[in-house]
């Protein structure tokens, strides 16, 4: 008699909670990825005179994929420069938020 191990699957991920957290639609992908794309509508840029249109290559993203119970995610994000009088609260010192940003700064 053979006996095989019982795994269970996780149940499958609540891709619209992820939608809503980000406030962005997804699309599932080849190999059960569930992407959002995040194009940057905001920037005005040109090559040599050409415009680059936002969904080209200004455009960030996230990639996740159930592994096993918990989910993985990987992606691009395209950060521009701080324009004049845009606000940004200020970090509470001390903090890991803290620290990162001031890693982001160097």
């Amino acid at each position: 008699m053979l006996a095989a191990p019982v795994v269970a699957r996780a149940a499958d991920p609540d891709w619209k909670a992820v939608e809503q957290a980000l406030g962005k639609a997804g699309q599932m992908q080849p190999g059960d990825v569930f992407r959002i794309g995040m194009p940057h509508t905001d920037l005005n840029v040109t090559v040599k005179g050409v415009p680059v249109k936002a969904g080209f290559a200004l455009g960030s993203y996230a990639a996740f994929k159930q592994i096993g119970d918990q989910a993985m995610v990987m992606g691009d994000l395209v950060l521009g420069e701080r324009r004049p009088g845009q606000a940004r609260p200020e970090p509470e010192s001390g903090t890991r938020r803290d620290q990162q940003q001031e890693a982001v700064r160097r």
